[in-house]
């Protein structure tokens, strides 16, 4: 088994060519000078929350599969039962701070990687779980920050090329495997040999970056306090579909963005077009999508190829299609 990349520390250039939506990455200590590392013990939260109910997953075995069923708690009582020894049954699953606990707002702090101001801080989502909580085997279909704020978990990850290794199942929102990767059965299930996994332990203060379609299982090791933020960037990037979408597909997918604010001559958090990038792509249906947007088809590089017009990206790339929508669209 593979240990994944470990870095101290990285600059948002660097993660963005290397890592953002491409493979994961711990990054170590990342968290250690926020105000929810520091203040964030058990006795913290439950001094803030209190006898609150609160809703928490149950399930006698830690596997927390669709079999699991939703129980309240006082949330005092949940926090006590999670730091027992035999205490996998019950966690504490993606629920909305803003939602439900409001109060730890005011600690809550966005990752440097997230500081670009198209990815918004909420939701955050919450996880608390004493040691042995599983979460099987799954991907989401969002870039993914896991935040480690106490405690300790061990995650399990696999390229999206093993899919077909890992029998996904066919009806779960989040594409959860069919296999029980704590005890896999290898003759029902031969072709997980073939897969190639990845491993990494998760320590306080760490953040681990998952990329979309990533398979992931992560068990909590000790009694466990987690963030995570699901987050998709407004970007134009190989591997996200954009390729196969209509124009109407991607007006709408964009419209998304443009609604929280944001301009359609949006550039990446580098500073580049996205107009541009879609060019070097060879993405003629997002470029018609942008252009009926309202885009500047007149726009300037600033790294693929700095200060060269979209039309002269065009054509030094040979893209032909699309230089001759950029003329037809007053591109100069």
């Amino acid at each position: 088994m593979k240990n994944i990349d470990e870095v101290s520390n990285i600059t948002d250039q660097e993660f963005y060519d290397i890592y953002f939506s491409k493979k994961p990455v711990l990054i170590k200590g990342s968290v250690t000078e926020t105000s929810y590392f520091k203040n964030w013990s058990h006795e913290y939260l439950m001094n803030k929350i209190g006898t609150r109910p609160v809703p928490v997953r149950y399930i006698s075995n830690g596997i927390f599969n669709d079999a699991s069923e939703i129980v309240t708690l006082p949330f005092n009582d949940f926090i006590k039962l999670s730091l027992q020894e035999e205490a996998r049954s019950y966690y504490l699953q993606f629920t909305s701070m803003e939602a439900f606990f409001p109060e730890l707002l005011i600690d809550l702090e966005k990752p440097h990687l997230m500081q670009d101001s198209d990815i918004p801080i909420l939701p955050a989502l919450l996880w608390i779980g004493g040691a042995g909580c599983v979460s099987p085997l799954h991907y989401d279909f969002d870039e993914n920050f896991l935040v480690q704020v106490r405690g300790r978990k061990s995650v399990k990850l696999f390229s999206p090329l093993d899919s077909s290794y890992l029998y996904p199942g066919t009806s779960h929102p989040f594409h959860l495997s069919t296999m029980n990767l704590e005890e896999p059965d290898r003759e029902r299930f031969p072709l997980f040999n073939k897969a190639d996994p990845y491993h990494c332990d998760l320590n306080a203060g760490d953040i681990l970056y998952i990329p979309p379609r990533w398979w992931h299982h992560v068990k909590t090791i000790t009694p466990s306090i987690s963030i995570n933020h699901w987050f998709d960037r407004f970007d134009v990037l190989r591997g996200k579909g954009l390729e196969a979408k209509t124009t109407d597909e991607i007006v709408d997918a964009f419209q998304k963005y443009l609604s929280l604010g944001l301009p359609i001559d949006h550039r990446d958090v580098l500073g580049e077009s996205l107009f541009i990038k879609a060019i070097q792509l060879g993405y003629r249906n997002v470029i018609e999508a942008m252009i009926r947007l309202g885009a500047n088809a007149n726009c300037v590089s600033s790294r693929i190829m700095p200060g060269a017009s979209a039309l002269k990206v065009a054509d030094s790339l040979q893209q032909n299609d699309i230089y001759a929508l950029l003329v037809a669209n007053g591109a100069f």
